[in-house]
């Protein structure tokens, strides 16, 4: 009889071994415990985790504020500080009454946000770059979206480049182009 390495089974291995009901019920009540934690199973490998499978809901908080923690994974785990655009096109003025129009990395890392609005003081034609999303913000693929203007109320298709640059529809001279909640994903 041997005793088995990871769980601690006793493995009846020859013929003559002795045979214990007992036994046999211990080694099931370990099977039934065991949770791949130390001493209850073989660990888990990182190569074992599918990608996603663990999402921020799966996370206690507080282990989000351990000082142990890396500042890369910190970022990749709570929402990124929000970042300002680069590259604004010179027509595109950022109404000060509203949040100041910038993105931030959310959702574990999976999705960039836009907030604020800006107001249109000369015409942009369609095919204009409108802004720049910085390197860390941007999609994998190119990638469409829309987003609201106001005055006129109309809804602007608009677009992001894997180099960051945001392209729109053409957008007349005192609109305001409304960039809340507009989001892509980044994975």
């Amino acid at each position: 009889m041997r005793t088995s390495s990871k769980l601690g089974l006793r493995i009846w291995n020859l013929l003559l071994d002795p045979y214990d009901h007992e036994q046999l019920a211990d080694n099931w009540a370990k099977v039934d415990a065991h949770d791949h934690s130390p001493g209850r199973g073989v660990l888990i490998p990182t190569e074992g985790i599918a990608k996603e499978a663990i999402i921020g809901e799966l996370i206690a908080k507080e282990t989000l504020i351990n000082e142990n923690l890396s500042a890369d994974l910190k970022a990749e785990l709570v929402p990124g500080a929000w970042t300002t655009l680069e590259s604004v096109n010179a027509s595109l003025k950022a109404v000060a009454s509203f949040a100041t129009p910038e993105v931030r990395v959310e959702q574990n890392g999976a999705r960039a946000y836009l907030c604020g609005v800006y107001e249109v003081t000369a015409e942009i034609i369609t095919g204009a770059a409108l802004f720049t999303v910085p390197l860390a913000m941007r999609p994998k693929t190119k990638t469409d979206y829309g987003a609201q203007t106001i005055v006129p109320a109309a809804a602007n298709q608009m677009s992001i480049a894997t180099t960051g640059v945001v392209l729109s529809a053409t957008l007349p001279k005192d609109a305001f182009l409304l960039l809340e909640g507009v989001n892509w994903r980044l994975t």
